[in-house]
């Protein structure tokens, strides 16, 4: 049986993570749009910045921002928790907020998944090229707006 000190170094800072992380997502509101709100500001950022990072117009983040009832796309949800480098922990709480299910029978899905769990590896520019190169939606939004 291993110890804490051979478990492999990522898995153990994971497993020690954990707990924090579900305390913090306990805290978190119930509506992804003030949950999404919770998350900038603990970054320090304001929306503004993160419709930067997304490349979308900010009045699109102010609406979703404003809105508690916004229905948010995988493909939005997925690109925000990569934009923001979120833990697989705070993406997936995030996926959640949304109300958003994936699917792993789905390769769109398994794809997010995956994405999400390595959240922060990879740019979302990397990533949309290797979705669109496997003929998977990529990640954002539609042309204007979520």
């Amino acid at each position: 049986m291993a110890t804490d000190q051979k478990l492999n170094p990522a898995l153990n800072l994971m497993i020690r993570n954990a707990a924090p992380a579900a305390f913090r997502q306990q805290s978190y509101p119930a509506a992804f749009s003030r949950t999404l709100e919770a998350i900038l500001q603990e970054k320090n950022m304001y929306p503004k910045d993160l419709a930067a990072l997304l490349n979308v117009d900010r009045r699109t983040i102010y609406k979703v921002l404003q809105d508690d009832e916004f229905q948010a796309s995988k493909q939005m949800v997925v690109a925000i928790a990569v934009v923001l480098k979120l833990s697989p922990h705070d993406a997936f709480a995030l996926v959640d907020k949304a109300g958003i299910r994936l699917r792993m029978t789905s390769a769109q899905d398994a794809a997010y998944f995956s994405i999400i769990s390595s959240c922060g590896a990879y740019s979302l520019e990397d990533i949309n090229e290797v979705l669109i190169d496997k003929g998977i939606t990529p990640l954002g939004c539609r042309q204007k707006s979520f």
